[in-house]
């Protein structure tokens, strides 16, 4: 994906950055029960990718990463998109 993008990519500021951070708390909410879940990591890393585009709309997100071959929302490909 460097190859790609290029190692300045502003995604891997974020996955980075993101990858620094303690989120224990926010993964000792997640329970076993139901559908499993994204990973908060996952959820976080693309949630501030897209603030930082200026994308406030889960639709937005979703149309948008969809140019890349991602589906944010059915579950194919995000988590490699975003090194999870």
């Amino acid at each position: 994906m460097r190859e790609v993008l290029g190692g300045g990519h502003l995604c891997f500021f974020v996955h980075g950055a993101v990858e620094k951070l303690d989120l224990r708390e926010l993964e000792a909410g997640y329970s076993e029960e139901g559908h499993p879940a994204y990973h908060p990591a996952l959820l976080l890393k693309v949630w501030l990718y897209a603030y930082a585009l200026g994308m406030t709309s889960s639709r937005g997100w979703s149309s948008a990463f969809g140019r890349f071959g991602v589906s944010l929302f059915g579950g194919r490909g995000a988590a490699g998109f975003f090194g999870r």
